[in-house]
């Protein structure tokens, strides 16, 4: 997105959004285009894959108010995608990709509920959601998007999730990089959802959200 000096320029996500639509053959939506307006109509009644490489901030004190940064439709300013914004006004997709801050953090409330970013995109339909648990830097988290995307690409998450951290690793990167992002799961897709998004699936806020969860940072 285009974010006019208001947080750091981040290259690397610009060149990951490239690569990795050119791999699915789409197109990206960069810079300035990058308004939720756009997103929005991009994604429409649902899709296979939304990946996000953008900023991301986690709101200790209002899960809710956590946020993704897009573009102004002005071009005058960043705005911002928050926790509630999805939870009123979902993006279906069955792969949610969030290659940003902090996304993977939230809040425990009573019952099952984990506010925070993550949860609303599954609300609104996620089946599987590759978020972060702290900061991350923008070169390395390109490397670790392009590698994920080689098997996830093909319906392989877990396969995709494990080249990432294995190739990271292997690059002599600190386990404060390859161990950043978990891939978590809603549970198994029906063969419906799976072949073709239409219809946005709604999952309730039960444990089932939290079926299984990918993570490493050993």
């Amino acid at each position: 997105p285009e974010l006019n000096g208001e947080l750091p320029a981040l290259p690397g996500a610009r060149r990951e959004a490239v690569s990795i639509s050119k791999a699915y053959r789409v197109t990206s939506l960069i810079g300035s285009e990058a308004t939720e307006a756009a997103l929005r109509s991009s994604v429409e009644r649902g899709v296979d894959v939304l990946h996000l490489a953008t900023h991301g901030t986690f709101n200790p004190y209002d899960p809710m108010e956590s946020a993704l940064f897009l573009s102004d439709a002005s071009g005058l300013s960043s705005d911002r995608l928050t926790a509630a914004d999805l939870f009123e006004r979902p993006l279906a997709a069955k792969l949610v990709v969030l290659s940003a801050c902090e996304t993977g953090l939230g809040r425990a409330e009573a019952g099952d509920d984990f506010l925070g970013l993550a949860r609303s995109f599954y609300l609104g339909g996620a089946v599987s959601v590759v978020n972060s648990l702290w900061p991350v830097e923008d070169a390395p988290t390109q490397l670790y998007m392009e590698a994920f995307h080689e098997r996830a690409r093909f319906g392989d998450y877990a396969g995709g999730w494990i080249l990432a951290r294995d190739r990271l690793r292997k690059a002599d990167y600190p386990p404060s990089v390859y161990g950043a992002f978990i891939l978590g799961s809603a549970g198994r897709p029906s063969e419906n959802y799976a072949s073709k998004i239409v219809e946005p699936v709604v999952f309730r806020a039960t444990k089932s959200l939290w079926a299984w969860m990918v993570s490493d940072s050993g």
